[in-house]
């Protein structure tokens, strides 16, 4: 059976991926098959496809560093994963309309959470906790000023210090 992905076949822009039909493999000992349902486009991506980024993959790859799917095969002898959602964090890979995980590589979310939350929250969150909790080391009744915060990272930060109790201060 085959599945579809982009392919970056030569260091440079988006635009220059190309799409392929992959042969889909047979799962391993305590790996599952997701089927992605959305794939999350940040920064990271587009550096690593120009390979300007401090990590480089082998050309050829498949991009995408974050995604989020639906578990539809396991080999885990735990059938309770299937048609759980799960995001899905990578350094490649996730521009595909499947992909194979470890079992322990999972993080499963609830039903309700969208699926493009889902592909785009893990990066931007952790750039946002990284830059408050352990660069800046706030502290509740900080005031924080959030410049550009309508973007992902922004709004990651807007709800991060919301929950930490800092007044927050936005510019758009």
């Amino acid at each position: 059976m085959l599945y579809n992905n982009y392919k970056c076949k030569k260091l440079g822009n988006v635009e220059d991926l190309i799409l392929k039909s992959s042969l889909r493999k047979k799962l391993k000992k305590n790996q599952v098959r997701v089927k992605v349902l959305a794939i999350g486009l940040n920064y990271v991506d587009t550096l690593m496809i120009k390979g300007t980024y401090q990590y480089k993959n082998k050309i050829p790859f498949i991009p995408g560093t974050e995604a989020c799917g639906v578990v539809v095969e396991q080999n885990c002898n735990n059938k309770k994963l299937l048609n759980k959602k799960t995001i899905i964090i990578s350094k490649n890979r996730c521009f595909s309309e499947e992909i194979i995980l470890e079992y322990e590589e999972l993080i499963l979310i609830k039903k309700n959470i969208s699926n493009i939350q889902g592909s785009s929250f893990f990066m931007s969150s952790l750039t946002a906790y990284i830059a408050l909790k352990e660069i800046a080391k706030v502290k509740k009744k900080d005031v924080l000023l959030i410049t550009g915060a309508s973007g992902a990272i922004g709004k990651a930060c807007i709800n991060l210090a919301l929950h930490l109790g800092l007044d927050v201060i936005c510019i758009v």
